[in-house]
């Protein structure tokens, strides 16, 4: 049966398929979208059909950057789990992505596929001509927790110091209050900018979570801004989005004040137990630390470097119990010689963050 691929404009049949589908990811949902057309970014949506039966959908998005427009599809795309030739169906999408990209003017596609990596499918990509990314753009190692067991259990599943960190917080007085306005946007990003100063990386500008607070707003997914407070002072923070089926933990941040108060795990307990009442199946801690080693060079870099940047975060998701997914790395279509002009600044941002 031969496959179809067309755009989907009717936001309940896109919003049908991904319930079934629920994916480990928030990147391909109709919010998404409408946050990269607040930036200014077009997003595309296409079912992938076979016959007349979805079995597929992608959100890709035109990027214009400095150094170049590209085609990017993020996590995705999505299959339903019924699909009986999901090969031949991603050998579709990926000619689809190229002749789709050339007509928009971009100089390369990047595909960032939420495919599990022990699968096989990066061969396909290999047949069609794509090349590793120099980067990752999203999570490409995520640690989840089912929430499907009793409370007791979810806290007997953890590794001691979590739960102890958990009980010390509670009695040393820690509150956690969330909050939604401008106002706890404003709180959130002066902690996110300590963070950002103390670990030495490239932040968010305010109006980027500010928009993206907004566009999970306005629908049935919504997104939450969580505080830990101790003796009057907002020490730790998390952003979170939440879906029908799963809550994500997409920013985080934290002050060095009162380092001796575990607020944080007092912190993500409660968004926990708040993902339940919301009637989540699973709480994504979203990306861990990896050592994927992409280019020869990479291997050279890490020995000076001996540890990921965000071992510590690593350790810290890990210790509330859950299961981890890794997914095929980033791939890359090249369409035109420049794309390597920004492969050269990207792979050199990476060097830089010690990724």
């Amino acid at each position: 049966m031969p496959i179809t691929i067309r755009l989907i404009e009717q936001r309940e049949l896109w919003d049908q398929f991904l319930g079934r589908a629920q994916p480990h990811t928030f990147l391909q949902t109709w919010e998404w979208g409408e946050f990269q057309r607040a930036y200014g970014y077009a997003p595309l949506r296409f079912g992938l059909y076979q016959g007349d039966i979805l079995i597929g959908i992608a959100l890709v998005v035109v990027m214009r950057a400095r150094r170049g427009t590209f085609l990017l599809c993020p996590h995705g795309p999505i299959f339903d789990t019924q699909a009986s030739d999901i090969p031949r169906v991603l050998t579709a999408f990926l000619e689809h992505c190229k002749k789709v990209a050339r007509e928009k003017g971009c100089l390369w596609v990047r595909i960032c596929p939420l495919l599990l990596a022990d699968q096989g499918y990066e061969t396909i990509f290999q047949h069609q001509g794509y090349r590793d990314a120099p980067i990752h753009v999203h999570p490409e190692r995520a640690w989840i927790l089912s929430l499907d067991a009793t409370e007791d259990a979810l806290l007997t599943s953890m590794r001691k110091n979590a739960r102890y960190g958990i009980r010390k917080a509670e009695k040393d007085g820690v509150k956690i209050t969330s909050a939604e306005g401008p106002e706890a946007v404003d709180q959130f990003y002066g902690i996110y900018l300590q963070t950002v100063k103390r670990q030495q990386f490239t932040p968010f500008p305010r109006a980027h979570i500010e928009r993206e607070l907004a566009c999970f707003q306005k629908s049935g997914a919504s997104a939450r801004i969580f505080f830990a407070e101790y003796d009057s002072t907002l020490v730790s923070t998390a952003f979170v989005i939440f879906t029908k089926w799963s809550a994500f933990y997409h920013h985080g941040a934290a002050t060095l004040q009162h380092p001796k108060v575990p607020a944080s795990h007092l912190l993500q307990w409660e968004i926990i137990r708040e993902a339940r009442k919301f009637g989540c199946r699973y709480y994504n801690f979203w990306g861990l630390a990896h050592d994927r080693f992409i280019t020869p060079f990479d291997h050279v870099v890490r020995f000076f470097r001996r540890h990921h940047p965000w071992e510590g975060l690593t350790l810290f998701k890990t210790g509330f119990g859950g299961f981890e997914q890794v997914y095929i790395h980033a791939q890359d279509y090249v369409l035109d010689p420049r794309y390597w002009v920004s492969y050269v600044i990207e792979y050199a941002r990476k060097l830089k963050r010690g990724l």
